[in-house]
């Protein structure tokens, strides 16, 4: 079961709730105008055991939310959100082509072996874009021939010249039209629009790409629904 860490103004019990769906843990912590800092702290530290004792180790959180090395060290831990993005991946780069007028040009793939999440986001650019390349290893480069037949497309090899590039691996030097999708990275600067379904379903001030997460790992939500917003 998920966590759902939620502000309230008053005294309210951890219960067993729904979240858009989810059958979920919701835990309030109370808090109000003139809370002190201290007391805050240690209503969140209080709120983080309550979940470790129910087995929970996944958590969605408020917006803006500052404490999450305090339910860290209660190991809980804020859902999962690189899947996500990492599924939307070519949406992302043809997204950040349009902004910077490149019209499908230089969209290149960086990674350190060629996972399924990998194949298929190369495979997804090379239907919309007239440039792709592939940061990563190829033996022989039979990945690139396969692609060639069955989709008539050619993949350039490296990142030399690319516009846009999607990071499954760190890469340096930093580049302007880089999207960091490592472990550690800070998530893209995009905004996600949801179906109408689950769009009236989210409560103010969640997180809503750690719901939309959740969603799509629980198969709640496909991937071709989610859209993408500036952010």
């Amino acid at each position: 079961m998920l966590g759902w860490l939620c502000w309230s103004e008053g005294q309210e019990r951890a219960g067993r709730a729904e979240l858009a769906g989810l059958p979920v843990l919701r835990v309030p912590v109370r808090r109000k105008n003139g809370t002190p800092e201290w007391l805050l702290r240690r209503r969140v530290r209080a709120a983080g055991r309550t979940l470790a004792r129910a087995g929970v180790r996944r958590v969605i959180l408020p917006e803006g939310f500052s404490y999450g090395a305090l339910l860290a060290g209660e190991g809980v831990f804020p859902v999962e959100t690189l899947p996500l993005w990492r599924s939307l991946a070519a949406e992302l780069a043809w997204r950040a082509l349009r902004e910077r007028g490149a019209g499908g040009e230089g969209a290149a793939v960086c990674a350190d072996t060629l996972t399924g999440e990998v194949r298929r986001t190369v495979e997804a650019l090379l239907r919309r874009c007239r440039t792709v390349s592939l940061d990563a290893p190829d033996p022989e480069g039979a990945y690139a021939r396969g692609l060639r037949r069955s989709l008539g497309a050619a993949l350039r090899t490296g990142d030399a010249g690319a516009e846009v590039r999607l990071l499954f691996v760190r890469r340096g030097p930093e580049r302007a039209g880089d999207i960091p999708l490592y472990p550690g990275a800070e998530g893209p600067k995009a905004a996600l629009r949801l179906p109408e379904k689950w769009e009236a379903r989210l409560p103010e001030g969640t997180q809503r790409e750690q719901i939309a997460a959740a969603l799509l790992a629980a198969g709640r939500l496909r991937r071709e629904e989610i859209a993408i917003d500036s952010a």
